[in-house]
């Protein structure tokens, strides 16, 4: 997705974006964390639906045990 340029405006005692209609966010709420490198935004429904997906990925690489001696993967 190619970036956008939202303006900030205030709302009563606080800052506010407005963002585009082509982001189609369902959401009702955001979370919002200060990074170093700015703002980062999530669904924080989506995020745990993500969290979930990863745990599942994980549990059945863990399921598998190690791998057999001698086994080397290339680095890309």
């Amino acid at each position: 997705m190619d970036a956008i340029t939202a303006k900030v405006f205030r709302a009563g005692n606080s800052k506010a974006i407005r963002l585009p209609g082509s982001f189609k966010i369902k959401a009702k709420s955001l979370v919002i964390e200060q990074t170093n490198g700015g703002l980062f935004l999530y669904d924080p429904k989506e995020r745990e639906k993500e969290m979930k997906r990863r745990r599942k990925v994980i549990d059945r690489l863990w399921a598998l045990g190690p791998l057999p001696e001698g086994v080397e993967f290339e680095r890309p």
